[in-house]
């Protein structure tokens, strides 16, 4: 009991990294071992993978994920199996974007198989009308659909939000609504992002209570700015941060996500990074994540 008689409750979680952030050092299998090592000595212990970055990928989504300094370099090449193996990292999830998973779902079971993940994660459509109700019911149904099929197997189906869900459809609802209210909890469940919400100008302690129990893994990415007066004009802009140097919420947002029964969080820094180094970036994220298990 604490001092004025409350009940004192340690929380209990993993923390792991996404794989994207590794993105600008797979030069080699050496390279990529050397900061998993790094990073498993700072408290990491799972990682979130992406189809994108473990099998052969399109040269214009490659190109895409470079204009936006998120390249990716030999990623593709590289044995993420004996790699993850070798430095006791398990594989949480992995991320598949779903015309992967609805015209080469083959390929997805081959990747489960592989690297035996607890979920496997929408990431954010593009060129998708988040705005159209009928456009959403349609996306519903494919989803549950695709979350029925993994379910047979053993495995989640997790949709990721970024900002875009925050948008009004009508004046009753937002995007992300009306994916709560209709993709079946028996099927599809949600990996909820922090960062995007707040991106989007909306409140992570509502929507988390919202999704509730349906949270299941949560990503987290402090939002700050590295930059120097004197300024222009008044306006600060502001970009991803490690954790604890932004000016997010987070210490409420982890606990609440703990309360909720989510036990692995995920680190998605996607730039920004601290020195230009992203194993050094998520070292000094891993201090925000030990002082909040300590307390």
């Amino acid at each position: 009991m604490g001092h004025n008689g409350t009940k004192i409750v340690t929380m209990k979680f993993d923390y792991g990294i996404q794989q994207l952030q590794l993105g600008k050092i797979c030069k080699s299998e050496h390279d990529v071992q050397r900061a998993l090592l790094t990073l498993s000595e700072a408290g990491y212990r799972s990682i979130e993978l992406n189809g994108f970055m473990i099998r052969k990928t399109p040269f214009i989504a490659k190109l895409l994920l470079s204009l936006s300094g998120m390249g990716i370099k030999k990623s593709q090449r590289l044995n993420w199996q004996s790699l993850t193996r070798d430095c006791n990292f398990k594989v949480i999830s992995i991320h598949e974007d779903i015309d992967t998973l609805e015209n080469n779902f083959e390929e997805v079971e081959k990747e489960i198989s592989i690297y035996g993940p607890r979920y496997i994660v929408i990431t954010g459509l593009y060129q998708f009308a988040y705005d159209d109700e009928g456009e959403l019911g349609k996306l519903i149904v494919r989803l549950n659909r695709i979350g029925r099929e993994l379910s047979a197997l053993g495995v989640g189906l997790l949709y990721h939000n970024h900002s875009v869900e925050f948008q009004n459809v009508d004046e009753t609802a937002k995007a992300y609504d009306i994916l709560i209210d209709g993709l079946n909890p028996e099927w599809v469940n949600f990996e909820f992002d922090s960062y995007w919400c707040v991106e989007a100008g909306a409140d992570p302690i509502y929507w988390m209570k919202r999704l509730g129990s349906r949270l299941k893994l949560y990503h987290i990415c402090d939002r700050g700015s590295r930059a120097k007066g004197p300024y222009m004009t008044p306006i600060l802009k502001t970009d991803a941060m490690e954790l604890g140097f932004g000016s997010m919420n987070l210490n409420e947002y982890v606990k609440l996500a703990t309360e909720l029964g989510v036990n692995e969080i995920i680190l998605e820094q996607h730039r920004n990074y601290f020195g230009g180094d992203p194993v050094a970036s998520a070292q000094k994220s891993a201090g925000f994540f030990r002082k909040m298990l300590e307390e």
